[in-house]
């Protein structure tokens, strides 16, 4: 009985992968999500790039005929069922038009592998044009375009609060001014030389693996940002 019970508590928590990338035929589609039980068949060339419950990463390449959990190295998780809904969260996103062509393209730089992208520069956003921006609460930074002329660049804080923000010389990072940022707080860019709307918005620190993090910049509607782990 108590093999028995171990057994179906295995299954009950079976490690999850969401499929971030695939070449192939008959593979499972971009933002699937599959258990590591689930049988792979790849020819030579093809492969399936997918991210763990618990942010770890593993791509599969052809001749490859098995289970997930029989490939060297597997990625697996312990069996603990977290990190389902953050699975499910990214799994929409891919699934999803947020992520589209453009966006995709401009981010295969970082690599086939879900997880390859540098995180301190994903967390130093550019701020190129209107959208929403995720900055972490310590250290909050920004990426600004180079600019022609004198230019004013304000940052709208809590309550209506306004802060100057010197504009760079080149495009270069520059740190936010800490007083004016709240946990939480959606704060607003203002440029005197762009329409549109520049959205900031701080993000605690508190995620505890890569998974965890793409999906909260996915909640913060960050998809740029999230969009350059694939």
């Amino acid at each position: 009985m108590a093999a028995l019970a171990c057994l179906i508590a295995a299954e009950a928590f079976a490690a999850e992968f969401v499929v971030t990338r695939t070449k192939g035929t008959g593979l499972p589609e971009r933002g699937a999500i599959v258990e590591e039980t689930r049988e792979i068949d790849l020819f030579p060339g093809e492969y399936i790039a997918l991210l763990s419950q618990g942010g770890k990463t593993i791509q599969i390449e052809g001749p490859f005929s098995g289970r997930i959990e029989d490939h060297a190295g597997g990625g697996k998780d312990e069996a603990t069922g977290e990190g389902t809904s953050a699975l499910k969260e990214i799994s929409a996103f891919l699934k999803s038009d947020r992520l589209d062509t453009q966006i995709l393209g401009s981010s295969r730089a970082f690599g086939g592998i879900a997880g390859q992208a540098d995180p301190r520069t994903v967390w130093e956003p550019s701020v190129s044009k209107p959208g929403t921006y995720c900055v972490k609460r310590e250290n909050p930074q920004v990426r600004l375009p180079a600019f022609n002329g004198r230019v004013r660049i304000t940052l709208v804080g809590q309550g209506g609060a306004l802060y100057e923000i010197d504009p760079p010389a080149g495009d270069e990072v520059v740190s936010l001014p800490e007083e004016a940022l709240e946990n939480g707080e959606l704060l607003t860019l203002v440029f005197s030389d762009r329409p549109g709307r520049f959205e900031i918005k701080v993000v605690e620190e508190t995620f505890r693996n890569r998974t965890e993090e793409i999906a909260r910049l996915i909640a913060g509607r960050c998809h740029a940002q999230a969009a350059r782990f694939f």
